[in-house]
């Protein structure tokens, strides 16, 4: 016979099943439902029969069609920026005597924990034709323009995302030792080519999730998407789910097969992290072989940690 505690953890656990299904799945299953059928809730006509005429609309559609391709291109375009921020960021900190440490090390933070609208508007007001800095003759009216388009959109949410670069570029860094610069130096490797060819292989792994990472982030965002983008009519997903739901009548089936595609996108983010989950293992047994080789240790305990988007990032900051 189970034990009570076994017993209490069982509960615990189907508990915390049955939140999750009641608040989260079967209302997200309902609104997806009616991408392959429409009238499911119309009282006059009935559920209806499977149909897949709904989504082959959605997708047919040209605004729908160029959310799609907005919201990919600017993900992309914004994951690259923003990885390449923080992970130049995280090497300053990390590798550097930079004065203000600890202001510098607090500003990531204070970006991260700031609501994406907030920073949204916030540029909005600064930047627009005529907003604050507009007003005392502080922007050029070529930079406005170009503010209020892609440039602009890629420049906010690179500020808005780097910290999370900067997280787990710095939990990586952490753990990178320096046995194989030392090795390069030896043999006539100057620093950058010990970097590049040493160093940042090993923090391939990391660079790769923190794209991802950022690319979700981008691609999920509504406050950018209800801000800027609205602004200058540039059509994202996120906002196109949100007027197929605000106008009238609703649009459910048109509304839920955007959002199936905004799962697909994430899907294929978190199917990126588990192939970082099962290439971990492969990557810290080189890693060890390879510092056998170069120090004699028989140890991994210093091998590079490659975080994923369901672990903890870890922050330490070298002390100056």
């Amino acid at each position: 016979m189970p034990s009570a505690g076994a017993l209490g953890r069982h509960a615990f656990t189907a508990a915390i099943g049955g939140a999750f299904v009641l608040l989260i799945a079967l209302p997200l299953g309902l609104v997806l439902a009616q991408v392959f059928m429409p009238a499911l809730f119309d009282a006059e006509t009935g559920p209806g029969s499977f149909s897949l005429a709904a989504l082959a609309h959605s997708l047919g559609d040209p605004r729908s069609v160029l959310a799609i391709v907005h919201s990919l291109l600017l993900a992309c375009i914004a994951a690259a920026s923003a990885t390449a921020l923080g992970f130049l960021y995280a090497l300053v900190m990390q590798r550097t005597d930079v004065p203000w440490r600890p202001a510098l090390a607090l500003a990531p933070w204070l970006v991260f924990l700031t609501p994406g609208y907030l920073k949204a508007l916030a540029w909005v007001l600064l930047m627009a034709p005529r907003g604050y800095l507009a007003q005392f003759g502080l922007v050029p009216v070529w930079l406005q323009h170009a503010f209020l388009g892609l440039p602009g959109l890629v420049f906010v949410h690179t500020l808005n995302l780097f910290p999370l670069a900067y997280f787990i570029a710095a939990s990586a860094m952490t753990g990178l030792g320096g046995e194989f610069e030392d090795a390069a130096r030896t043999v006539g490797a100057s620093p950058w080519q010990a970097w590049l060819r040493i160093n940042l292989p090993l923090l391939g792994p990391a660079v790769a999730l923190a794209f991802l990472a950022i690319f979700a982030e981008v691609v999920a965002d509504f406050g950018m998407a209800a801000t800027i983008a609205r602004t200058i009519n540039f059509g994202l997903l996120t906002y196109s789910i949100f007027t197929a739901t605000s106008d009238f009548p609703v649009d459910f089936a048109l509304a839920g097969s955007q959002s199936l595609v905004l799962l697909s996108m994430l899907a294929l983010v978190l199917a990126g992290d588990r192939l970082l989950r099962r290439q971990r293992p492969r990557h810290e047994h080189e890693d060890a072989k390879a510092r056998y080789m170069t120090t004699g240790e028989r140890t991994a305990s210093n091998t590079v940690p490659t975080p994923t988007l369901f672990d903890p990032v870890v922050h330490q900051e070298r002390m100056a």
